[in-house]
């Protein structure tokens, strides 16, 4: 099974409905206030602490690319909900390289570091093409 960054993020926060139903019956915090106060920080924190609890997952590059002797993102492939805006920028600019592509690669290349250095028995990669799986292999043999 594949996992990209997007369905990821998808699976931890489509179970954290039911999470925070169990959790408020076991406390008995039943506060409105409290009540939706999760969805904006638990799934933030989820994104960001959610990965170490894989004992190994996979991972497809499809939404970035070694090209030219740099990363480049292909924003019609980035779907991570928590990057909605900045891909709406990145795609409404005109440049390839102009400031809102940079700031999406380094979103996505943030992501994937997070991804890659979480996996506590080991991860699968998937690469789209050759050129991006030959970097990333002869990176590997440098180190």
């Amino acid at each position: 099974m594949l996992l990209t960054v997007a369905e990821f993020r998808s699976r931890v926060t489509s179970s954290l409905p039911a999470l925070v139903h169990q959790l408020q019956e076991v406390t008995g915090r039943q506060n409105p206030d409290e009540a939706d106060a999760w969805r904006s920080s638990l799934t933030k924190v989820s994104e960001i602490f959610g990965a170490p609890a894989f004992q190994q997952f996979h991972l497809y590059f499809g939404d970035l690319k070694w090209r030219d002797g740099k990363w480049k993102v292909v924003s019609n492939e980035v779907h991570e909900t928590g990057l909605v805006r900045t891909v709406q920028r990145a795609r409404r600019e005109k440049i390839l390289d102009g400031p809102q592509q940079q700031a999406l690669l380094t979103k996505v290349l943030q992501s994937y570091r997070i991804l890659l250095t979480r996996a506590l028995r080991g991860v699968y990669v998937w690469f789209e093409d050759r050129q991006t799986r030959d970097h990333i292999l002869e990176s590997l043999a440098r180190t």
